[in-house]
């Protein structure tokens, strides 16, 4: 395993940060990581279902504009039918968000964060490669998911219309199945009003994990940082040919900028940033087909537009 480094051009010296080349074809994980692993995977797996479940939907505000505005039994009747289902799917991606701050979340940052300045971030990341390629497999499922969340305008009309029918207890209608605990209504309304559900669910999840477990901010930053440098290093050495690998990097290092953008108090790119923005923004920006949503992603991130960014990472998508 190679080693190579990484920083932008007005980083000191001090903030070089070295950054290794991972396996992300076919990691094998170590002895001591195989059970959390088999269990992880088994969530990964599930979550490109749900990403391939929600690039399929197809809200129906026809049909519940139709029950709104010209009611009879049958337009009622039909809303009801078309929306019952939709809610169950939206509940599976609510539901899969809390498994990633419940399960697999704590797990990967137990096994893959440093604890003490003694210790380098790639002395962990190189030995739990399997790891770091599932948590980048995350990053990669929240950036899509987020990104198909901005073409699915649908998913609070047809959420909040089921729950305003559920409340009036229309007679002729079987209400006794309940889709979700009493409580988790308003939290599942609030995860869809993000404009990025997923990604506000994992920043919360990791502030959470760091609270309860007492690893301190810093290290879980180093190891973000780490690993968007290593997947840029990675896309500038050109050592993937397989172009769909090459795209799960590009998503990879945005979902890990955004993510260190809200996680970081001064977000990711102000000029002490150890990120090598330039170089990945310009893979982003270079990439083709060109990635539109995820250039926007970045463009309207929490401090992308702050006076602290330098003028060279604010102007590089304008050409």
């Amino acid at each position: 395993m190679g080693l190579v480094f990484s920083k932008d051009e007005n980083y000191n010296e001090q903030d070089l940060i070295v950054t290794p080349t991972f396996n992300l074809e076919n990691p094998l994980p170590i002895k001591e990581d195989q059970k959390f692993f088999k269990k992880a995977e088994d969530l990964i797996d599930e979550g490109f279902t749900i990403l391939e479940d929600f690039k399929q939907y197809t809200g129906c505000n026809s049909l519940i504009r139709r029950a709104i505005s010209q009611p009879s039994n049958e337009s009622i009747r039909s809303a009801w039918i078309a929306v019952v289902p939709l809610v169950e799917r939206q509940i599976k991606y609510f539901e899969f968000s809390n498994y990633i701050s419940s399960f697999f979340l704590p797990g990967i940052f137990n096994r893959i964060c440093i604890r003490t300045d003694e210790i380098e971030p790639i002395d962990y990341l190189v030995q739990h490669q399997s790891l770091v390629k599932q948590f980048l497999d995350l990053m990669d499922i929240i950036v899509m998911f987020d990104t198909i969340k901005m073409e699915t305008p649908d998913l609070q009309n047809d959420f909040s219309y089921y729950r305003r029918f559920v409340s009036r207890k229309r007679d002729g209608y079987d209400f006794s199945k309940k889709l979700f605990k009493q409580g988790d209504g308003v939290k599942i309304s609030l995860f869809f009003a993000q404009s990025t559900p997923m990604l506000k669910a994992f920043v919360f999840a990791v502030n959470d994990f760091k609270i309860k477990s007492g690893l301190e901010h810093k290290y879980i930053l180093k190891t973000i940082a780490v690993l968007a440098n290593a997947c840029t290093n990675m896309l500038k050495k050109k050592v993937f040919k397989i172009g769909s690998i090459k795209l799960f990097c590009i998503r990879a290092i945005v979902g890990l900028i955004l993510s260190y953008d809200q996680l970081e108090l001064k977000g990711a790119f102000n000029p002490d940033s150890p990120i090598d923005l330039k170089n990945s923004l310009t893979l982003l920006k270079n990439y083709k087909p060109t990635q539109h949503r995820l250039i926007s992603m970045i463009k309207f991130s929490k401090h992308f537009n702050d006076n602290t960014t330098p003028n060279h990472i604010l102007t590089i998508f304008d050409n």
